[in-house]
């Protein structure tokens, strides 16, 4: 710190979302880190979370994003649109291991939870179910998506979309 000025949770969450929107998730995640052991804040709140989930996302470290996830819900903290549907964005990055699966499963908490959803969210999991060849689910989402207004009432059954035979969840 300068000029003995101390920087608080408002510079330190700028300093992060900057990091955010480069994908600079290592410095992103020192960040966060260092709120939780520094005098200088009490604790790292949703913005903090959300510039280091999207560092993390835009750095491609799927894996590093849903610990991140994991953490924010750790700390008590409630996830938002921005910090599911940047997790959702996240998922479609696992090329192995069901990150479809994943990416849905989020995007249905989204619309439980009563979030608008963003397009990009939206996006993210037609592309996820395009990248497995799951076609039909992306066909019938997208379908839902177009002849609804987009809003967690409309898209309660979303199960309705999902063939018995997918085995989902």
């Amino acid at each position: 710190h300068a000029a003995g000025v101390m920087p608080d949770l408002r510079a330190l969450n700028a300093a992060t979302g900057i990091s955010g929107g480069h994908g600079i998730w290592a410095f992103a995640l020192s960040m966060l880190s260092a709120m939780r052991k520094t005098d200088i804040c009490d604790s790292p709140d949703i913005v903090s979370f959300n510039s280091a989930l999207t560092a993390c996302t835009k750095g491609e470290q799927w894996a590093k994003t849903l610990e991140v996830q994991q953490q924010l819900s750790r700390e008590g903290l409630e996830a938002d649109v921005v910090s599911l549907g940047v997790t959702v964005s996240a998922c479609t990055l696992q090329r192995t291991g069901g990150g479809w699966a994943k990416a849905w499963l989020l995007f249905r908490k989204l619309l439980r939870e009563r979030c608008q959803p963003s397009t990009a969210a939206c996006n993210s999991v037609l592309t996820a179910f395009s990248l497995e060849g799951r076609w039909l689910e992306a066909l019938r989402l997208l379908c839902r998506m177009t002849s609804d207004s987009m809003t967690a009432d409309n898209f309660e059954d979303t199960d309705n979309c999902v063939p018995a035979e997918t085995g989902w969840p």
